[in-house]
C-alpha cells in the first residue's frame, strides 16, 4: 500500500486558532537525500517548500541533524533539507467566524489549498 504524504488540519487554543499542517515522515533517509541532491527534482522541491513557508508565514520543522550529514558538503545549496529526518510545514490561523457553519469546511480547503504544490511534489518523489 502506498503511503501519501499528509495534509492536516488541527484545532488549537480553543476556538481562537486553527492549525494547518502539511509534511512527510521520512523513512528512508537515503531515499530522501538523494531526492533532496538531485538536482532536476530538489531544487524543484526547495522552491514550494520556501514559497509554501514564506506565504502562510509558517514554519519548517522536523527533527534535523546539526550538521549536513556526509558525504554533502555543508555548503550544499539545499544543506537545511538535507539535515532534516522528519518534515512538517505548519501554520495557524485566527479561527474565522464561520467556524461553526458549513462554510468553514470550504475556509479550511482554501488554506491547505496553498500547500497543493509541496504535496505534489512529495507525492510525486516520495509515494
Amino acid at each position: 500500500m502506498v503511503r501519501r504524504p499528509p495534509q492536516a488540519v488541527r484545532g488549537g487554543g480553543g476556538a481562537t486558532d486553527v492549525g494547518f499542517a502539511t509534511g512527510l515522515a521520512i523513512a528512508d533517509l537515503a531515499a530522501w537525500r538523494a531526492v533532496i541532491d538531485n538536482d532536476d527534482v530538489g531544487p524543484e522541491g526547495a522552491t514550494a517548500i520556501g514559497s509554501l513557508v514564506k506565504a502562510t508565514r509558517g514554519e519548517l520543522v522536523g527533527h534535523s541533524y546539526k550538521k549536513v550529514p556526509k558525504p554533502f558538503a555543508e555548503e550544499h545549496p539545499r544543506a537545511d533539507l538535507l539535515r532534516h529526518k522528519g518534515l512538517q510545514i505548519r501554520w495557524i490561523r485566527k479561527a474565522p467566524r464561520q467556524i461553526t457553519s458549513r462554510s468553514f469546511a470550504s475556509w479550511c480547503a482554501d488554506e491547505l489549498d496553498q500547500a497543493s504544490e509541496v504535496h505534489r511534489w512529495l507525492v510525486a518523489n516520495f509515494a
